[in-house]
């Protein structure tokens, strides 16, 4: 019941929101919340072009920044590991960020990145590993060294969501790290890699999963097979030092994204504006597999990816995930989405 409580209050309070609104309240795209006649505040969000993405858009195509007095800019990022260094630089305020990347980063800097709403969670098919058409490669114990080099694996960033994820399904193939090569090409690089044999296999999520199955590509399987379902994989974050300065601001972008997040209940709503951001063709925007868009922060999820982390090494032993969010005011009833 204790982990409940937060996302009934969240429901409650965005179900009152609503009513207020229909009853004449201020729409989105009004005034800032706090009734301040201030020009925007302007903040620079990082994205990459893949649907975790999708509701930094939503929120402010459908005027939920505005109506906090914010004035959005997504700045496309290459990964995690180039958002938290363009946050620390003061070159973004917010960015996506996957949680392995985080956690990583809380254990050489403790403390200093802050994790203010959820993004995106695992489905089945959503992430994949894949082959070129033609490869001898037909499942990931072909990927088990027996002498000569070994065979290479292309995922966006090392050490991040895709490598653990993918020693995920090494393992339980009996195919240790150790058996391949792991190497960093960007998510729009990786068919053109797979076609030109610069790489063996690709760690892919949509919308190049899509794509690259349309081009004869061919999946070994889903990536997130051998974790929990519903695993966390990414959310948006800031520096501590930021969120300490601007708490108006980091509760503006709560709420925006909250908005967003009951929104992204409507599949229809999401590939809508993925067609804007990426460069999927907007027939195939029906058909392409999309993982979660949760509606709170919850730290036995994100506790799950430490533990994964644990097993595998990325860590030397486990942290509290719990300690890096910033939990939104309406969760302790001082506010509302």
């Amino acid at each position: 019941m204790r982990r409940l409580r937060p996302l009934l209050l969240f429901l409650l309070a965005a179900l009152l929101a609503a009513l207020v609104a229909a009853c004449g309240g201020a729409a989105p795209g009004g005034p800032r919340a706090t009734g301040s006649g201030a020009p925007p505040e302007k903040i620079r969000i990082g994205v990459i072009p893949i649907p975790d993405s999708a509701l930094v858009y939503l929120a402010r195509d459908r005027g939920y920044f505005a109506a906090e007095g914010l004035s959005a800019e997504p700045v496309t990022v290459q990964g995690g590991g180039p958002a938290i260094d363009r946050m620390k630089g003061g070159a973004l305020e917010f960015g996506l960020v996957n949680y392995v990347t985080a956690f990583l980063y809380q254990r050489r800097e403790p403390g200093r990145l802050k994790l203010v709403a959820d993004a995106y969670h695992a489905a089945p098919g959503a992430f994949q590993l894949f082959v070129a058409p033609g490869s001898p490669i037909s499942s990931p114990r072909d990927l088990r060294r027996s002498g000569g080099a070994k065979k290479s694996v292309a995922v966006a960033t090392l050490r991040s969501v895709g490598t653990l994820s993918a020693e995920t399904v090494l393992a339980a193939a009996g195919v240790s790290a150790d058996d391949v090569a792991f190497k960093e090409i960007p998510l729009p690089d990786m068919p053109a890699a797979l076609a030109a044999h610069a790489v063996d296999v690709a760690w892919m999520t949509e919308p190049f999963i899509t794509a690259y199955r349309r081009q004869g590509g061919r999946s070994l399987g889903d990536a997130m097979a051998n974790v929990p379902a519903g695993w966390p994989i990414a959310g948006w974050a800031t520096t501590a030092s930021y969120a300490a300065a601007h708490p108006r601001a980091v509760a503006g972008f709560q709420r925006a994204m909250a908005h967003a997040q009951l929104d992204a209940r409507d599949r229809r709503l999401v590939t809508g504006v993925l067609g804007t951001y990426t460069k999927i063709p907007r027939e195939v925007l029906p058909t392409i597999t999309l993982g979660t868009f949760p509606a709170a922060l919850e730290p036995e999820g994100l506790q799950s990816v430490v533990d994964t982390m644990v097993r595998f090494g990325y860590l030397p032993a486990p942290l509290r995930a719990e300690s890096m969010i910033v939990r939104p005011a309406w969760e302790s009833g001082k506010g509302n989405p």
